[in-house]
């Protein structure tokens, strides 16, 4: 979980944040914007003690839609 959530890269599909059980669970967009917008965050796993302690960006789940609207690229292109 760890080398995700620092990847960059988020791996998860758009519908991850909107249902009831998978919008507690952290993604790599959910804390890459607690190393930029803040100076910690409360949980290692899920949003939870982050929902609590108000350390969730007000756009977190407007930005995730975007990052995952993206069309993937592969990052390694066979050339022909």
């Amino acid at each position: 979980m760890g080398l995700y959530v620092h990847s960059g890269l988020e791996f998860f599909p758009r519908w991850w944040n909107k249902t009831w059980l998978t919008k507690w669970f952290i993604t790599a967009t959910f804390h890459d914007q607690h190393h930029r917008n803040f100076k910690g965050n409360y949980g290692g796993y899920t949003t939870l003690w982050d929902r609590l302690c108000g350390t969730v960006r007000p756009t977190f789940e407007s930005d995730f839609e975007k990052v995952t609207a993206r069309p993937l690229k592969p990052i390694f292109a066979a050339e022909g």
